[in-house]
């Protein structure tokens, strides 16, 4: 009974408000479009070692060129007495060409071979600028892949307009 109470009143005296621990990388793409269409936009996904939550952000190029940054979070759970799991990782990176919503390119980075890492920053920035083609010329980023397919998430979030 004694040990009950006591462990009753640990949790009560936890704090309520528990500051983030976790870091929050940022990956950053940059690139250039190659497109005569007026209706592009570029959506980029960061994919993850746990989960199935890829971080992904979308936006309209300035001219033929683009730079996007998602914020990458690598909470996973907290622990009984307010440790963080932090071991969530991006591992790869999607990069799209849409144009009027459907995907027209898509290039599959690695972050092993086409980001460097900033540590000061806590950044990953692409190494060569992403090159999109709207007829789906290959990508002048060394190791990349094109691929033809878009996320369901991706693509609903994109049609439906909601924020990133």
């Amino acid at each position: 009974m004694r040990y009950w109470l006591l462990a009753v009143i640990i949790v009560i005296a936890l704090p309520r408000e528990v500051e983030a621990q976790c870091v929050v990388y940022k990956v950053i793409t940059d690139g250039k479009v190659n497109s005569e269409s007026k209706d592009i936009q570029v959506l980029v996904q960061v994919h993850a070692n746990r989960g199935n939550k890829n971080s992904e952000a979308v936006a309209a190029p300035e001219g033929d060129r683009f730079h996007i940054e998602v914020g990458f979070d690598t909470f996973v759970s907290v622990h009984f007495f307010g440790a963080h799991n932090c071991s969530r990782r991006p591992t790869g990176v999607d990069v799209f060409l849409l144009v009027g919503g459907a995907a027209k390119q898509t290039v599959r980075l690695s972050l092993k071979d086409d980001f460097t890492f900033d540590e000061k920053l806590d950044e990953w920035h692409t190494k060569t600028p992403v090159v999109l083609n709207e007829h789906g010329a290959a990508s002048s980023v060394p190791g990349a892949a094109a691929t033809r397919s878009i996320s369901r998430t991706g693509r609903n979030q994109l049609l439906s307009g909601s924020p990133r």
